[in-house]
C-alpha cells in the first residue's frame, strides 16, 4: 500500500523538471494559468477516481488507486511548478526572496493543515465523500483560474510620463527606482 501512495510523489518528482522547462519556454509563458487550471482539473479527476469511483467498483480498487495516484502526481507538477514564475512577474528583485519564503511557508502550512482537515472530514463523512469534496475543491480552483485568466484580465494601464526613471511594477503599477 505504501508503494501505491509513493507513486504520487515519484511521478511528481519525475514530472517537475520537464514541467519547469516547459513553463519557462517563451511560447508557453502566456498560458501558465490555463496549464495550472488543467492540472487542478486533473487533480479533481484523480480524487474522484480514488474515492467515489473506486468505492463503487470494489473489484477495481487497486487499478483505480494506481491510476489516481499517477494522475495526482503528474497533475501536481502542473499545479505547483508554474506558480513561482507567475509569482515573480512584476516583482522587484529584492522582493523575490520574501515572496519565495511566503510561498514555501504557505505550501508547508497546507501540508500541515491538509491532512488534519482531511482526517477530520474522513472521520465525519467517510472516505468517498472526502475525496468527492477534494475533487470539488480542485474543480473550483480550476474554474477560478480560468475565470481570472479569461474574464478578469485587463492589460496594464499606461502610466503617465514621469520625470523620474521607472520600471514596470506589479500589474502595470510603476515601480520607482531610486538613484
Amino acid at each position: 500500500m505504501g508503494l501505491t501512495f509513493a507513486l504520487n510523489s515519484m511521478l511528481y518528482m519525475l514530472a517537475s523538471l520537464p514541467m519547469g522547462l516547459l513553463v519557462d519556454h517563451a511560447a508557453l509563458q502566456p498560458h501558465r494559468k490555463p496549464l495550472m487550471a488543467a492540472g487542478w482539473a486533473v487533480l479533481g479527476v484523480g480524487y474522484v477516481l480514488i474515492g467515489p469511483v473506486a468505492g463503487r467498483l470494489p473489484a477495481l480498487v487497486l487499478p483505480l488507486t494506481l491510476a489516481a495516484m499517477a494522475l495526482l502526481g503528474l497533475a501536481s507538477s502542473a499545479c505547483v511548478v508554474p506558480t513561482m514564475p507567475e509569482l515573480r512577474q512584476g516583482l522587484a528583485e529584492e522582493a523575490i526572496p520574501r515572496v519565495s519564503a511566503a510561498w514555501t511557508t504557505s505550501f508547508s502550512l497546507g501540508a500541515l493543515i491538509g491532512p488534519l482537515l482531511t482526517a477530520l472530514t474522513c472521520a465525519t463523512a467517510g472516505f468517498a465523500a472526502t475525496c468527492s469534496l477534494l475533487g470539488l475543491v480542485c474543480a473550483l480552483a480550476s474554474a477560478g483560474l480560468l475565470l481570472i485568466t479569461y474574464s478578469c484580465h485587463t492589460p496594464p494601464a499606461e502610466s503617465p510620463p514621469s520625470s523620474r526613471s521607472s520600471t514596470p511594477g506589479i500589474r502595470g503599477v510603476p515601480r520607482i527606482r531610486s538613484g
